[in-house]
């Protein structure tokens, strides 16, 4: 895969899998989440039956509005006919996501290697 430059994430490739990592660790500026769900966008719209894993390591901090570009990102993935798996979830995203329901909507793992080898076998 072409290594592709994003102002809010970094992305990688392993074994067929794109891992999505961030580079902020507070994503709640209004302007960020905007660039980010146009990053997000750009990431799966090229990439029919992505394997997508997106890795929380570092983000200690992530405002609601966010959470709804990541609703809209495993939507596109759906589209797309890919698969998506959230890890690495420090406590308050967790605590965030059992509040809002979301922790029965996405699909997560504890560790990046975990989440690789799941998507990996698909």
């Amino acid at each position: 895969m072409q290594e592709e430059e994003f102002a809010r994430i970094s992305v990688s490739e392993t074994d067929d899998v794109v891992v999505l990592k961030f580079k902020d660790e507070q994503v709640v500026d209004e302007d960020h989440i905007r660039e980010l769900g146009e990053e997000l966008k750009r990431l799966v719209t090229e990439r029919p039956g992505i394997k997508l894993v997106v890795n929380f390591e570092g983000v200690k901090l992530l405002a609601s509005a966010a959470l709804g570009k990541f609703i809209t990102l495993k939507k596109r993935v759906s589209e797309v006919q890919g698969s998506m798996l959230l890890c690495c979830l420090g406590e308050e995203i967790k605590e965030n996501l059992e509040i809002t329901r979301l922790d029965t909507y996405f699909d997560t793992c504890e560790t990046e290697q975990e989440a690789i080898e799941r998507l990996k076998g698909q």
